[in-house]
């Protein structure tokens, strides 16, 4: 018998038993408007985010990540490089078909990896509560207590850089 996660999750396209994703740079406004339907899909419609806090000025600097599998965008994130030579990893979103598959992870370390590019010391994230486990299996630490962002209870992760 199949889960309710299995049976809703689509046939992912595999080469040499890799699923075949690819991340890059989101540059070109079809790419940001794509990032945009996706980001109101996880966190206006699904979660509730007023379309107000969803969309922010650091959207404008911010180096936005975008995951496409054939033609569908299938997650984002974004790095906001801070003044204090840190990064702030945020408004990271897999659409739901493909959570739990790796996306998630992969974006955060190409993210990761631009951090490290950029000379980054630190990268700061603003998790969800229910995202800790996953940053925490990714190397970061939780920092100091819970708090409400957007009407969702957060906590502040941190990771050092090389």
């Amino acid at each position: 018998m199949k889960s309710k996660l299995s049976a809703r999750r689509p046939e992912l396209q595999r080469r040499n038993n890799v699923v075949c994703i690819a991340i890059k740079q989101a540059t070109k406004a079809n790419e940001i408007a794509a990032i945009k339907t996706l980001r109101t899909s996880v966190f206006i419609d699904e979660q509730g985010v007023s379309p107000d806090l969803e969309s922010d000025d650091l959207d404008l600097d911010a180096y936005h990540a975008i995951a496409s599998m054939k033609e569908s965008t299938v997650g984002t994130g974004r790095l906001v490089s801070r003044e204090d030579g840190s990064a702030l990893i945020g408004r990271m979103a897999v659409e739901i078909s493909h959570r739990r598959c790796g996306v998630g992870r992969r974006i955060l370390l190409f993210l990761e990896s631009y951090a490290v590019e950029i000379g980054a010391s630190e990268i700061t994230v603003h998790s969800q509560s229910h995202a800790v486990g996953f940053y925490m299996k990714n190397g970061y630490s939780v920092e100091g207590d819970p708090f409400e962002e957007a009407g969702i209870q957060h906590v502040i992760m941190r990771k050092p850089l090389p």
